[in-house]
């Protein structure tokens, strides 16, 4: 099974904002439930041309890699 990927950034002013890289279709609705567990309501999506391809299966095991940029 391919990787998915989750880019999650916050802001200053506490916003979070979301990329799900990798999950095709609408399998990305899995890691948008999951994000909105861990954050709270989601106020608003966007999706990409990935979510408009043939669905990919979601199985998350999550990995958590952090940066912090100054």
């Amino acid at each position: 099974m391919k990787n998915h990927d989750i880019e999650i950034e916050i802001t200053k002013d506490g916003k979070v904002h979301a990329t799900i890289r990798g999950a095709k279709g609408k399998g990305c609705a899995s890691y948008a439930k999951l994000l909105e567990q861990i954050v709270g309501r989601i106020q608003s999506q966007q999706p990409t041309a990935e979510f408009y391809e043939p669905d990919t299966v979601v199985q998350i095991k999550p990995t958590i890699e952090t940066r912090q940029t100054k």
